[in-house]
């Protein structure tokens, strides 16, 4: 297809697996990749809607913005800044140093690279999991304010309403902005570092490049699982 003289690749492949998604790439003539899925009913109402090769009809569609550290995602309605977002996505933090603001003092400290797996409805997150990563194996989040199961605790945080998929990427930056503070302590890091508080976790941790792998706490369930469906248990 053309869209404004520019050549435009679309490529789709149905999960031979389930059979009810549909993995979709467009590709310009500069080999840019936005990467999205769609459930297989929506994918086929869209083909059938009167998308056509005419410039017109194809500009006229939205633009797809992919969050920062996308990885991949389930969706009706990525388009729909009315009423909001709808879907689950998956993004990636990268393992560097960060600053973390903690109870009324500033750290500079080394994080894992972070995954979250968001839900929402309506521009609304619903349910979320956060996760630090190594490779394919998931470990618990090591700091403060996640429980057990990876769902995050927002406690007074006000969360954005997001319009597209591609503000779903707020949610990650606004949990690694806010501040922290002593609720939901990892048990595992504060034994492993030799501290009663996170606050000594933290003082211990100021000018290390990478956080410590043999502190991190394994969960069972792996990176490639959770990845694979849209489902948050």
């Amino acid at each position: 297809m053309h869209v404004g003289g520019t050549e435009m690749k679309l490529e789709a492949v149905v999960d031979t697996a389930t059979g009810e998604k549909v993995h979709c790439a467009v590709i310009d003539n500069n080999n840019k990749r936005s990467a999205f899925v769609l459930t297989l009913e929506h994918f086929i109402n869209a083909i059938n809607s009167g998308i056509t090769n005419t410039d017109a009809d194809v500009a006229s569609m939205p633009k797809l913005e992919l969050p920062e550290g996308y990885v991949t995602g389930w969706t009706n309605q990525p388009y729909n800044e009315i009423s909001g977002f709808s879907g689950v996505v998956i993004l990636n933090t990268p393992a560097e140093c960060r600053l973390m603001s903690f109870d009324k003092s500033a750290y500079i400290v080394p994080f894992p690279e972070l995954v979250f797996k968001l839900q929402l409805s309506n521009g609304k997150l619903i349910k979320d999991r956060c996760y630090a990563k190594k490779g394919n194996q998931l470990y618990a989040y090591p700091y403060t304010n996640v429980y057990d199961d990876g769902h995050i605790c927002w406690g007074s945080c006000e969360l954005p309403f997001v319009k597209s998929i591609k503000e779903t990427e707020k949610i990650p930056q606004l949990f690694l902005r806010f501040t922290g503070n002593s609720d939901l302590s990892n048990s595992v890091t504060l034994a492993a570092a030799g501290c009663r508080e996170m606050k000594g976790v933290l003082k211990k941790l100021e000018g290390k490049d990478t956080f410590p792998r043999e502190w991190l706490q394994s969960v069972n369930i792996n990176y490639d699982d959770l990845i694979s469906t849209s489902c948050i248990e």
